[in-house]
């Protein structure tokens, strides 16, 4: 049996069991350290990627649970999505962050007060993201930009597929891989 510096599962029972504010500075170093490790004992990238993925969506998963239940948001309306190489379970080293959120409105919001907090559920948890080592998208495809009501990207998604305009391109691409990770909002 080989033996690891860095045991793969390490990070895994990390996110299971130490408090945020320890977890989160230097672990995608942590993670780094573990690709190295599954590298070197002859573990083929196309199975190094769902791992390390399945481990920011574990952290992401944490982070947002923790951030509804501070803004008082319900995890069945909202969904935290990501995309790019981790919507694609592609990440092979910790990168950017691509991510998204989608909402279930309950009703009339006049003041934007539900707005505001899911606002801020997404800024808790990009920037907990942040904190952890995952550097924010040059492009602003994250979730402090892109987190719409569910009526909203449906008809965001419907109007690329009917009219697609060459200005939209980088925005179809950008969203083709998106994946639920957290919340339970369908």
């Amino acid at each position: 049996a080989r033996r690891y510096r860095v045991h793969p599962d390490a990070p895994r029972r990390e996110l299971e069991r130490r408090p945020l504010a320890e977890l989160l500075p230097g672990f995608t170093g942590r993670l780094r350290r573990v690709v190295a490790e599954l590298a070197a004992s002859g573990v083929d990238a196309l199975r190094i990627g769902p791992i390390i993925s399945t481990l920011a969506d574990r952290l992401a998963r944490r982070l947002f649970e923790e951030a509804c239940a501070a803004h008082g948001m319900e995890l069945d309306r909202m969904v935290w999505m990501v995309h790019g190489s981790e919507g694609r379970q592609e990440q092979i080293l910790p990168t950017d962050q691509d991510n998204a959120l989608a909402w279930q409105p309950a009703g009339a919001d006049p003041e934007g007060a539900v707005a505001k907090r899911v606002e801020g559920v997404a800024r808790q948890v990009v920037d907990g993201l942040l904190v952890a080592g995952y550097p924010a998208c040059p492009g602003g495809y994250m979730a402090t930009h892109w987190h719409d009501p569910l009526p909203g990207w449906i008809r965001r998604f419907e109007h690329w597929i009917a009219e697609p305009r060459e200005e939209d391109g980088v925005d179809i691409h950008t969203f083709l891989d998106l994946r639920a990770v957290a919340g339970r909002l369908d």
